[in-house]
This record gives structure tokens, C-alpha cells and sequence, in this order.
């Protein structure tokens, strides 16, 4: 399952200001949409939130692109507001068990419902035990976290669908031909090198003949965890189209894709997806050189994958490379 976890800590922070200039939000003309930093003489929690000062905070975080840029915003109005060690966002379908190194924190812990009826919290450390008013504090400001958080969701989820391909859960090819182009620009400015790995599943058509389209699905689903295993998280893994899968390899060395494609190997035999059928896949790779585009480093690549998948490998011969 997947969860996120974000906490932020504020400890440099408030390390570096003094007790008597903690800052206090105090917002500005009501045609802007923002507040002034203001050191007061003296810091105290503020008695009243109002509805107008609220109001303005929920039009400050529906600014945020995503839930990562959402607690960023909502952490730095909470601070104007209340004292803070550190502040922890819990995302999560499973227990999960949080360090905290600052061992004599006090730890108020909210919960947040989510759009898909499961639950995370925000936890809320501080260095003095919580107050019943900045507890009642803390509680309001969870509740214009939770106004904005569906429509956060909503943005995650269609950013998620836009870069990612809906059967086997990896990077789709959109997203591959922008990180290439990327990766190229980046290695043209600093050699760090740069390996393309293309992947072809051997018999593929012979298997949703026999065994149906389902099966099929279940084979790319099980060469998309499998091709995911092997490599590293610097990796880009995605679905090229069909049966045909793409991994970016930087930085790189020259067995990088080799060994990738041996860790694959190594597994595939292992496996019975479909009955009497050996998996195995063909796979090519190619080194980006300077001077070489997209089209020609996938062209390099397409070229090494056909000769190794013309040459009828099982699953102990090595790819072409170039």
C-alpha cells in the first residue's frame, strides 16, 4: 500500500529567534491574499481565529499543486501561530511507527479523514506540554487542512494518471519521452552517463492466444514489479507500448544495463505465470554519446533489442548491446 510521510522540523528555526520575536500573522489590505511577518513585542497565542482570517488562510492553501507544497504552506501559517518542535503528515493503510529525536517532545496527534474512506494524522510536537487552547488552536486549523485536502487529492491523483500507465502501475510513455530528453540535456551539460534499456516480451501474442487476454495483463503486471526489482531508484522504469517496456539508466556505467538485464533473467525462469510456457523477455541497450538525440539513442537501442530477440534467446543469453 502506499503511503506518504512528510514532517518538517523547526528546531533551526526557532533556534535562531528569540522568545520575544517569534512572529505573529497579521494580514494585509483585504485585496491581498497574503500576511505581513511582524515581530511583536512579545509572543502569545492569539485568542481569536477568525472567520476572515481563516477564510484567507483556506485561499492561501488552495494555491498548492500538491499535498507535499499543501503541508509546506499549511506548516508555515501554523508557526506564525503556535509553538512548534516539529509537525508530521501520516498517510498511511498500515500501523506505522515514527522516531522522533527530540525525546522530551509532547505530541498532540489529529486525525484526518481522506477521500478514500482511510485515515492518516498529523502529529504536533512540542517542547512544553500542550495547553487546552492551543490544543483548540491546533484542532481549528486541522479543519482547514481537511477543507483543502480533497481537492489536493484530486490534483495528485490526476497528476498520478497523467504519468503513470493504468495496468502495470509504472511510468507510462509520456512521462518516459520527457525524462529521456531530460536526462540527455543533463548529461550534456554533466557526463554522468547515460543507458537505454528496451525490453520485449518473447511470445507475447503466442500467450493471449492460448491463455487470454487476462493472463497477458497478468504477464506485463509481473514484468513491470520484476524490471522494477532489478533496478535502481535513480531508474526510470516505464511502459514503452504493448508488450515493450524502456528503462533509463543514469547515472551509468558499462554494465549497468547488463546487469540489470541478468537480475531479470535470473527470475523470469523461475516464474509460472501461463502453464507450459517459459517466460523470457529480449532486450536491448544502447550508451548515449554527445551529439545523439532521443530519436537516435531509441533507434540504437530498438536496433540491439531486435538483433538478440532475432537470434531466439532463452533466458541465460545475454542482450545486445551498442
Amino acid at each position: 500500500m502506499v503511503w506518504i510521510l512528510h514532517s518538517i522540523s523547526l528546531e533551526l528555526f526557532y533556534e535562531r529567534i528569540s522568545m520575544a520575536e517569534k512572529v505573529q500573522a497579521t494580514f494585509q489590505s483585504d485585496n491581498q491574499h497574503c500576511w505581513n511577518m511582524r515581530p511583536p513585542l512579545t509572543w502569545r497565542p492569539p485568542n481569536n481565529l477568525s472567520a476572515d482570517k481563516q477564510l484567507r488562510i483556506i485561499e492561501h492553501l488552495q494555491k498548492s499543486q500538491n499535498l507535499s507544497e499543501l503541508f509546506d504552506q499549511f506548516t508555515q501559517v501554523l508557526t506564525t501561530f503556535v509553538k512548534l518542535n516539529s509537525i508530521t503528515f501520516i498517510n498511511v493503510h498500515n500501523q506505522l511507527h515514527v522516531n522522533i529525536s527530540h525525546t522530551n517532545s509532547d505530541c498532540y496527534a489529529h486525525e484526518i479523514q481522506l477521500s478514500d474512506n482511510a485515515s492518516g494524522k498529523i502529529l504536533f510536537y512540542s517542547s512544553h506540554p500542550w495547553q487546552l487552547s492551543e490544543i483548540s488552536l491546533l484542532k481549528r486549523f486541522c479543519r482547514l487542512f481537511q477543507v483543502i485536502l480533497p481537492q489536493i487529492e484530486h490534483i495528485d491523483r490526476l497528476q498520478y494518471q497523467l504519468n503513470h500507465d493504468y495496468l502495470t502501475g509504472i511510468k507510462n510513455r509520456q512521462n518516459f519521452d520527457e525524462n529521456l530528453s531530460q536526462m540527455i540535456a543533463q548529461n550534456s551539460r554533466i557526463k554522468t552517463g547515460l543507458q537505454l534499456l528496451l525490453c520485449d516480451v518473447n511470445n507475447f501474442k503466442q500467450i493471449n492466444d492460448q491463455h487470454g487476454h487476462l493472463a497477458g495483463d497478468q504477464v506485463l503486471q509481473f514484468i513491470a514489479k520484476t524490471l522494477l526489482q532489478a533496478c535502481r531508484k535513480t531508474d526510470h522504469v516505464s511502459r514503452y507500448g504493448g508488450d515493450e517496456f524502456a528503462i533509463i539508466l543514469c547515472p551509468a556505467q558499462p554494465r549497468s544495463a547488463l546487469n540489470v538485464i541478468e537480475r531479470v533473467n535470473n527470475q523470469l525462469p523461475l516464474q509460472a505465470i501461463v502453464p507450459n510456457m517459459e517466460l523470457s523477455i529480449s532486450s536491448g541497450w544502447a550508451d548515449w554519446h554527445p551529439g545523439m538525440q532521443v530519436r537516435d539513442l531509441i533507434e540504437a537501442a530498438d536496433q540491439a533489442m531486435y538483433r538478440h530477440k532475432i537470434a531466439k534467446p532463452v533466458a541465460t543469453l545475454a542482450a545486445q548491446g551498442q
